[in-house]
């Protein structure tokens, strides 16, 4: 009795352990299925959203008006469709306001955009000191207030060299070679040749001209220093347009300037347009230097929208190749940031 006792005790015990040791097992192969089901659905969303990007940027390069960025183009339209394709879409021009590497001191004075207490030069001098900069915060909050920041500055932007800070410049240059004595003969060539240039009347350097003003730096410098405008009239803030095109050196009538702010998002206009609208202000000073028609950085934020779990997002920067002398005609994208989460 005793034995079959014992037996009974053993058999039941190891019918228990073999119960724990499948729900054991049940549990992991349902843990297991659920992450990997997890992990489908994110490759799924992740794959989703890209193609979506990329449809954005396929629709950037076949603009029909290539000259031009606008709320006329056809990539606009299909955002607005976006909610019936269970996505939330946000295309944002993120370079039509001042570079915060390269505005120059005399827009910072005439803007009035510095906290208390702090100046022109001193930005310079700190810009000089710690060179080119990917953030506004906290790198610039010294010098202004977060909201000035994110109103009326940018860190993504290409290099006008008729409009840059000759010692943004300078460190461009250096950054690219390493050699600061080339560098800073580079900075003395630039500023020899503004030498005898006016504000009224500047001396400039063309987009035509610049390989021949750059000579054996173009390979070196282009495209990122530049002789392309670095805002889009069509995407600016209201208020950089103002100051802009009401500083004293360009001096634009204020019904030009409403005129302009006023149909703006109504209408797509090419630099010859401008020039039509403005008169010689525009080619005259350094105004087409500054405001122009395309965009050179864009910010493109999608978030699946099916209303089903917690959603994902897909965040790129894409940035807009200036043309050169031997791709004039050639419009090309390129993705320098991506950020997928969910």
């Amino acid at each position: 009795m005793k034995e079959n006792g014992s037996t009974t005790v053993l058999i039941l015990g190891m019918l228990g352990f073999l119960s724990i040791v499948t729900l054991a097992t049940y549990l992991f192969l349902q843990y297991s299925i659920q992450e990997i089901r997890k992990y489908e659905t994110k490759e799924h969303s992740r794959e989703a959203l890209t193609a979506e990007a990329e449809k954005l940027v396929d629709l950037l390069v076949h603009d029909q008006t290539p000259y031009a960025d606008s709320r006329l183009d056809a990539v606009w339209e299909y955002i607005s469709e976006s909610e019936g394709r269970k996505m939330l879409v946000n295309l944002t021009d993120i370079s039509s306001c001042y570079g915060i590497n390269w505005v120059r001191k005399e827009i910072l004075d005439h803007s009035n955009l510095m906290k208390f207490g702090k100046s022109s030069a001193e930005l310079q001098q700190y810009r000089w000191d710690t060179g080119l900069h990917l953030h506004l915060e906290p790198d610039f909050t010294e010098f202004f207030s977060s909201d000035v920041l994110r109103s009326f500055f940018t860190p993504y932007s290409y290099f006008n060299l008729n409009i840059c800070d000759e010692f943004t410049i300078e460190n461009l240059y250096f950054l690219r070679t390493g050699d600061r004595e080339k560098a800073r003969l580079f900075r003395l060539k630039i500023q020899e040749h503004w030498k005898d240039s006016t504000p009224g009347k500047p001396r400039m350097v063309e987009q035509g001209e610049l390989e021949g003003f750059l000579g054996p730096d173009f390979e070196v410098l282009f495209p990122l220093l530049n002789a392309a405008p670095a805002i889009n009239i069509h995407f600016a803030p209201e208020d950089i347009l103002y100051q802009l095109l009401s500083y004293k050196y360009h001096n634009v009538p204020q019904s030009t300037a409403e005129f302009l702010l006023y149909n703006r998002s109504t209408q797509e206009w090419s630099e010859d347009e401008l020039e039509s609208i403005i008169g010689n202000k525009y080619i005259g000073t350094f105004l087409h230097h500054y405001i122009g028609v395309t965009t050179w950085f864009w910010q493109i934020e999608i978030e699946t929208h099916s209303g089903e779990g917690d959603p994902f997002s897909l965040k790129w920067v894409v940035a807009r190749i200036p043309s050169g002398p031997k791709n004039a005609d050639k419009r090309e994208y390129r993705l320098i940031e991506e950020e997928f989460s969910n």
